[in-house]
């Protein structure tokens, strides 16, 4: 499918003083998600994401926010499900506006749904090529939508080409994305209703990046061995303040043995 579109020209930034009170909404008045599948893939996204990028203070991460990209005009936006911006400060953001954050996102990832899916191979891709974006994935979860499932372009070929698929060794496809240093696989999932889920898996650490579910099991056991721990330490201080005490009361028995000898 072929879509004509004008896209829009970016602004050098101005100081903010020079710049219109313009009005720009915080909400495009649509849900976050249409359905559980999608929302899921979005939330562990997002999650995997802040875990990579935690310790990396330029790097933001968000998630279905408004994104505004033609300054002075609040109707030109649009709502990536996620989203990663290389030199760009961590904080806690209204909407994102591209001439304030002196550059587009670098990489954004949209998750398939009846309603949105058209979009997110149509124009949108074409948005996102002319605002600079240099990476952009797109993952069905019901594999209804997307043919292949998980599709990926790539700054090599200005997002004009598809980015080749790496060998199905950790899941049913995966691509790599060289800007986050990580690989994004399709994995095959037991509920019929959500058969595929995306994970994401970092190859210099040789692991996956936890859902939200799993780093909460993991907190959870971690928390049960170091109460195990503290438990048996306690236990065990118990079992030496007890050994203590019958030496000295055996030593005071053997003295008071020999004295009466």
């Amino acid at each position: 499918m072929t879509v004509e579109m004008t896209l829009p020209k970016l602004k050098h930034p101005r100081p903010l003083l020079q710049r219109s009170a313009v009005h720009y909404p915080d909400s495009d008045g649509e849900p976050m998600a249409e359905n559980d599948a999608q929302y899921l893939c979005l939330t562990d996204t997002r999650f995997a994401l802040d875990i990579q990028f935690k310790d990396q203070p330029n790097v933001y991460v968000a998630a279905d926010i408004l994104v505004y990209y033609a300054e002075g005009d609040p109707t030109k936006s649009v709502a990536p499900d996620v989203l990663v911006a290389f030199d760009v400060p961590k904080g806690i953001r209204r909407s994102y506006r591209i001439w304030d954050e002196g550059k587009a996102p670098d990489v954004i990832f949209e998750i398939a749904s009846e309603g949105t899916w058209r979009a997110d191979v149509t124009w949108k891709r074409g948005l996102y090529m002319g605002l600079g974006v240099r990476e952009y994935f797109l993952f069905d979860p019901t594999a209804t939508y997307f043919k292949p499932l998980l599709q990926g372009f790539c700054e090599r070929d200005t997002l004009g080409e598809p980015c080749p698929p790496l060998p199905p060794v950790r899941g049913e496809r995966g691509l790599r994305s060289n800007l986050l240093g990580l690989e994004l696989w399709a994995r095959r999932n037991d509920n019929p209703d959500m058969p595929y889920v995306l994970r994401l898996y970092d190859p210099a650490a040789e692991t996956w990046l936890p859902t939200p579910m799993e780093a909460a099991e993991r907190a959870g056991a971690e928390a049960a061995a170091r109460q195990a721990a503290e438990r048996q330490t306690e236990i065990e201080a118990a079992a030496r303040r007890k050994a203590e005490a019958e030496i000295e009361r055996l030593q005071a028995e053997l003295a008071r043995l020999r004295g009466e000898a």
